[in-house]
């Protein structure tokens, strides 16, 4: 991701209020298709096997914290510097 796409995700990112968006409508909602997984597992597969099951391996832990209620924002990068401070 290129800085201005950073940048631009986490302006549009602060604009939003979470806690109400997680409250519309009924849930769960389950989608016909896991579009996630699917392009996962058709084009990123194709280019890159390893890079996909890394992928499939963090969507599965993600959605277990969802499921378990926890908080699924990062307060730091892997560097250690804040994902949002561009």
């Amino acid at each position: 991701m290129s800085d201005d796409a950073l940048a631009a995700w986490c302006k549009v990112r602060e604009q939003v209020d979470w806690r109400s968006a997680a409250s519309v409508g009924p849930a769960p909602v389950r989608p016909a298709v896991d579009g996630l997984a699917a392009w996962i597992d058709g084009p990123v597969r194709l280019r890159d096997p390893d890079r996909a099951d890394r992928l499939l391996a963090a969507m599965t832990l993600s959605r277990v914290a969802a499921s378990r209620g926890e908080p699924l924002t990062p307060t730091s990068s892997p560097a250690g510097r804040s994902w949002c401070s561009v």
